[in-house]
């Protein structure tokens, strides 16, 4: 079997080694980053769970969301990624918890928030969140594809002390909110 993105292994080498098992929240990536961690032989020893909220009703549903908020912050932003990670941290075991939201296509991008927008966070238990914007390029399928390496990227970045100093992407970045 072909490694399905770059950066798995690392990753999952990582967590398996440190200890850590992860459970991501996923809303537009619609559970690619938890297959990706999932994909390989004895990744129960690194993931705990994962969750897909892709709907904006389904995000409202989450410990912490309130509509007045998200409607204010958007469903596309650093404020939404750091309540969904606490909402994980809440729902799971895990000692790391991911999230993402990301305004995928082909439709949906507004000048301020274009298609491949999109803001991960990565969150440690008992730990800041680690927030990060980023802008990728393409059609629907290889933004997933950045997404999920990207996600993957940070995983490695931050159970190396990397993630203080990375770019989040080969292409734009924004600054969170």
């Amino acid at each position: 079997m072909a490694e399905p993105v770059t950066g798995l292994r690392d990753a999952t080498r990582l967590l398996a080694a440190s200890g850590v098992r992860i459970a991501t929240l996923e809303t537009s990536a619609g559970g690619r980053i938890a297959a990706a961690l999932t994909a390989l032989p004895g990744s129960s020893a690194w993931f705990d769970c994962g969750e897909v909220a892709y709907s904006y009703p389904a995000r409202l549903r989450l410990p912490g969301m309130v509509e007045s908020d998200l409607q204010r912050e958007g469903a596309v932003s650093a404020w939404a990624v750091e309540k969904l990670c606490l909402a994980m941290l809440e729902r799971s075991d895990a000692g790391l918890v991911l999230a993402e939201s990301f305004v995928v296509g082909p439709d949906g991008g507004l000048p301020e928030k274009p298609v491949g927008s999109g803001f991960l966070c990565w969150q440690m238990r008992d730990h800041a969140p680690w927030v990060k914007a980023c802008r990728f390029s393409g059609d629907r399928e290889a933004v997933f594809g950045q997404i999920v390496e990207a996600a993957l990227q940070g995983i490695v970045d931050l159970l190396t002390g990397l993630h203080q100093s990375m770019p989040c992407s080969r292409s734009d970045r924004h600054s969170p909110k």
